[in-house]
């Protein structure tokens, strides 16, 4: 079952959490199906580009989660933020995940079956499950892309001779 039939979203500004993992199951559930298909080759053309051209156009950009304080402003948030931006954040929790994407995804909807789920929720069990398997959690990754417009700052700063740190 896709996100928004067994687990909904507990209000529209998180929208992403539906349309976002729609875009990118179908997607992956190809791929797993037939990977001499390529999917991934295309969904760099027709999701992930498209996603970084329009959330690098100041006119059509906004947070992957945004408030939606009323229901009146629902129809702006259909778009390729929501579906395609959306859809690349979670290909990126599924890499920075790795095998425990599964596990994660199963938890998730084990937890919130039949009831209403936020983004932190989801996040909150990357970092549970991922536990100190990664060198930052999951949820340090992985907000700025869903709580900031336009492309998340980075910045990495040499510590050593070769090390460095990336925040």
């Amino acid at each position: 079952m896709w996100f928004g039939n067994l687990v909904t979203m507990e209000w529209w500004n998180d929208i992403w959490l539906n349309e976002g993992f729609a875009r990118f199951a179908e997607h992956h559930i190809l791929h797993e199906l037939r990977p001499e298909f390529r999917c991934w080759d295309k969904y760099l053309k027709d999701v992930y580009e498209v996603a970084m051209n329009c959330d690098n156009t100041a006119s059509k950009t906004h947070p992957v989660q945004l408030e939606v304080p009323s229901a009146d402003q629902l129809m702006n948030i259909f778009d390729t933020i929501s579906y395609a931006k959306g859809s690349v954040i979670c290909r990126m929790m599924a890499d920075f995940t790795g095998s425990k994407f599964k596990q994660i995804l199963q938890a998730y909807m084990k937890k919130f079956q039949f009831k209403n789920a936020t983004t932190a929720d989801l996040i909150g069990i990357c970092d549970e499950i991922c536990g100190l398997e990664t060198i930052i959690k999951p949820s340090e990754y992985l907000m700025p892309w869903i709580t900031q417009k336009c492309f998340p700052r980075v910045t990495i700063t040499r510590t050593g001779e070769h090390t460095y740190n990336l925040i």
